[in-house]
């Protein structure tokens, strides 16, 4: 439940950046920013899952 949560909020932060950002150095920062976030989200998963597995 916890990560549909996640996927939702992601998908529409994702439709409202692509709408906002038109320059190039902006999408490369919006990518890095989307990177970042989807490494710490699934950094926090598996140890959420870690712990949930004991």
């Amino acid at each position: 439940m916890q990560l549909t949560a996640i996927a939702n909020n992601l998908k529409k932060y994702l439709t409202f950046t692509q709408k906002r950002v038109k320059s190039g150095a902006g999408m490369l920062g919006l990518s890095l920013e989307i990177m970042t976030t989807l490494k710490k989200a699934i950094k926090s998963m598996l140890i959420y899952l870690k712990f949930e597995g004991v």
